[in-house]
């Protein structure tokens, strides 16, 4: 290919890329390059093609072919950094920002490459970075700004809220700063003036947030009694869940509480005290007279640390749906311990606040704890039941919360609703987290029930985890046998099992697992002074307990039992009394003892249950 034809092709496709013809613009760029491979330009505007159409990937290969024909040029390694910046690729892209900035006399590569070493958590190489961009510009807005950002980081919190407002003499509207200056303040407890500087978010702080313009004025404090305040969410589900708090102060001065929030939101939120409706985002408004974005109300009513309304509970979960989550959890061991390791990955934060599935391993590995996902949208590793399926709202994940023992989260929606339900929870932070969490210590005024557990270095959640295993091992301890005298008895019964199995009066060793199930109620029985057991109550718990046995093998009879449980058909008590049968295949004497000694708290219960499987035991294993 000429020159002449090249420098067409390449014509061609800068003005179909700068008419939206992405992929037009592409197939012309691409041509141009295969024709001339020796010039860099072509291999430069074909990078930036592709990379308009997220094609992010390739768009790196081009600009590294450039920086390759072309080493000297500064806009190549720009590009390959920025594009190796949006796949996550941070090493590389320093190292192609600092080939960038080595060729800059100015100061757009250095800070585009303090903005590479700041998302790396690389934050004493930003500063450095940052301080020589100062030093040749010292009115440099985003350099002087988040230098504060990375002194934050770096623990220097002083020194970053001067780096905040030197931005904000310099530039009176810079949304960014008055954003990070509010953050700082209220991380550290200065609530009135972080209050005032939270406003920020609704002039470019936060980027897209947008007002809402609604037909009645915005509430600034006036006398309350008689009118109807309408109150709206505007963040994310923990937001929410958090400020929803507010409608009890409100309703206190006389207001009927209105609130808009999030459609997965409406029925967990009616529960809360003080709120007369709740109305889902998108549908028509009743009548009132006054709003306030949500997040807004603790600057009007004046908020500080210690007038946190922090009533327990904060809202409340159905009873009929925590019963039923308390009878499809039963079979699991307790205790049962709720575990939510990750964000929403489109929060540009997550990556920092979320774990992966190897951080988990030293938790899930925990001997006696029935670990439960909370983590919805994901798959829940090995070793972890997973009943995020059947949750459709956060009304039904507090009910499946109100029944656990525990919760385990990184700071996101469910370590909010686990604190609003006063549940115990113990949450993950990251280095320099959310301003809600405070700067340092265990505990938050905003959730009395919770422990907070912070990151020691940024990036490294292995310090954390050990932490929370080591208190998880002490808070639930594996439970040890102290009854010598069942323990004995236990030994004697299957020293008579073997025999018997020798002799060949039973031909398997799971009826002898039946045979001992059985034995063990009598003695169990016997040791708390209760009758022994008819021939006949013997006899019905051994069919009992061979047909439960055989349970796993032939599935659940609804979907909505795992099939590693018992069969709701084939022994329907329910509870602890039908659970204790379901490990008898994997868990042998152990799980045997556990059901001696719970029919002993309703011996006639548990034969009246299993009196109807008698008859079925004497043929094949009924199919359900």
């Amino acid at each position: 290919m000429t020159p002449v034809q090249a420098n067409a092709l390449a014509q061609r496709g800068i003005a179909l890329h700068q008419q939206g013809r992405t992929d037009e613009a592409i197939a012309a760029l691409a041509k141009a390059a295969r024709g001339r491979p020796e010039v860099a330009t072509l291999h430069s505007l074909l990078g930036t093609a592709l990379a308009s159409g997220g094609r992010m990937a390739e768009a790196a290969r081009c600009f590294a072919t450039a920086t390759k024909l072309a080493p000297d040029c500064l806009d190549h390694h720009a590009n390959l950094g920025r594009a190796l910046m949006a796949q996550g690729a941070l090493g590389p892209a320093i190292d192609a920002l600092t080939a960038a900035a080595a060729l800059d006399g100015g100061t757009a590569a250095r800070f585009r490459l303090a903005t590479a070493l700041q998302s790396a958590q690389r934050f004493d190489e930003a500063e450095v970075v940052y301080r020589a961009i100062l030093d040749q510009s010292p009115e440099h807005l985003g350099a002087r700004n988040d230098l504060g950002l990375a002194l934050q980081a770096l623990g220097r919190r002083d020194e970053a809220i001067g780096c905040f407002r030197a931005a904000i003499a310099i530039d009176a509207d810079y949304a960014g700063a008055h954003w990070n200056l509010a953050l700082a303040l209220l991380a550290q407890g200065d609530y009135p003036e972080g209050w005032r500087e939270y406003e920020w978010r609704w002039r470019g702080g936060i980027p897209n947030l947008v007002p809402r313009h609604l037909p009645r004025p915005e509430w600034r404090g006036e006398d309350l009694a008689g009118r109807t305040i309408l109150l709206h969410a505007e963040q994310g589900f923990g937001d929410t869940i958090q400020f929803a708090r507010y409608a009890g102060p409100l309703a206190k001065r006389g207001a009927t509480v209105l609130m808009v929030v999030q459609e997965p939101l409406v029925r967990l939120l009616a529960t809360v005290p003080g709120l007369a409706q709740v109305i889902a985002s998108g549908a028509p408004l009743p009548e009132f007279d006054c709003h306030l974005p949500l997040l807004s109300v603790p600057r009007v009513i004046g908020t500080v640390a210690t007038t946190i309304p922090a009533e327990l509970p904060m809202m409340a979960a159905d009873p009929a749906a925590i019963e039923a989550w308390r009878r499809r959890l039963a079979p699991l061991p307790r205790p049962w311990v709720g575990l939510a390791w990750a964000g929403d990955p489109k929060n540009g934060t997550d990556r920092l606040r979320s774990l992966g599935a190897d951080d988990l391993a030293a938790l899930l590995a925990l001997p006696g704890i029935s670990w439960i996902s909370l983590q919805k949208g994901a798959a829940a590793p090995a070793g972890m039941a997973d009943p995020t399926a059947a949750l459709t709202d956060f009304a039904d994940t507090a009910a499946l919360v109100a029944n656990l023992d525990l919760v385990v989260s990184v700071d996101t929606a469910v370590a909010h609703l686990a604190g609003a339900l006063a549940k115990p929870v113990w949450i993950l932070l990251r280095a320099n987290g959310d301003w809600r969490w405070g700067l340092e210590g265990e505990t938050t005024r905003w959730y009395p029930t919770a422990r907070l557990f912070r990151q020691s270095v940024p990036g490294r959640w292995e310090d954390v985890v050990a932490t929370l295993a080591d208190l998880t091992k002490v808070l639930f301890p594996v439970p040890k046998m102290t009854y010598p005298r069942q323990i004995d008895q236990v030994q004697k019964v299957r020293a008579v099992a073997r025999r018997m199995n020798r002799l060949g009066v039973v031909d398997t060793w799971t009826r002898v697992l039946g045979v001992v199930a059985v034995l063990i109620n009598v003695f169990a029985w016997a040791l708390v002074g209760i009758p022994s057991a008819s021939a006949e109550d013997v006899a019905t718990l051994y069919d009992a307990a061979e047909i439960c046995h055989a349970a796993p093998a032939h599935g659940p009879a609804d979907d909505s039992q795992p099939s590693h449980q018992l069969c709701p058909q084939c022994f329907p008590l329910g509870g602890h009394c039908g659970a204790a049968f379901v490990p008898l295949a994997t868990q042998g004497t152990v799980a045997v003892i556990a059901l001696g000694r719970i029919a002993t708290e309703d011996p006639p219960r548990l034969i009246a249950a299993a009196r109807p499987f008698r008859q079925r035991a004497r043929g094949p294993p009924a199919q359900v």
